[in-house]
């Protein structure tokens, strides 16, 4: 029997010098709205920078860890080329990320490098996702850049 897949999508949507914002959804329902570092992408040699880049475009999957920082049941991502150690955390500007993906529930204006609410987003999500893991479900995340929307 194939195992589901709860199926994370997240769709960056605004892009700075400083940080990249977007929209996450799960199994196709918006679940918060998330902030990055600066997303260098677009260039075909742009290379991962731990704590000023965000992570590239592509499919990763998530499992839970046990974080010396952010504590039991950290989602974290694994198989990013070139990192470890990148986790779903709370905070609000993209100083408080080094290469992670911060969630919210409140954006303001798309380019400063803000985002509101955040532990309660990170609360919901996992409420959301925790439980169907441990029931044996995997998560994937799928990243991708939409460029002028």
């Amino acid at each position: 029997m194939a195992r589901t897949v709860i199926d994370l999508q997240l769709v960056r949507r605004f892009f700075t010098l400083k940080a990249t914002e977007g929209d996450l959804t799960v199994d196709g329902l918006r679940e918060c709205v998330t902030l990055e570092d600066h997303s260098p992408w677009s260039d075909p040699a742009a290379v991962k920078v731990p704590g000023r880049t965000c992570i590239p475009p592509g499919r990763y999957k998530i499992v839970l860890v046990d974080s010396q920082r952010f504590g039991t049941d950290t989602l974290s991502l694994v198989g990013v080329p070139g990192f470890t150690a990148i986790r779903i955390h709370a905070g609000n500007t993209s100083a408080q990320t080094e290469g992670c993906i911060l969630v919210g529930q409140d954006a303001t204006a798309p380019d400063d490098d803000w985002i509101g609410r955040s532990a309660a987003a990170l609360k919901a999500l996992k409420v959301t996702v925790i439980q169907r893991l441990r029931a044996g479900e995997e998560a994937w995340i799928t990243i991708t850049e939409a460029r002028g929307a």
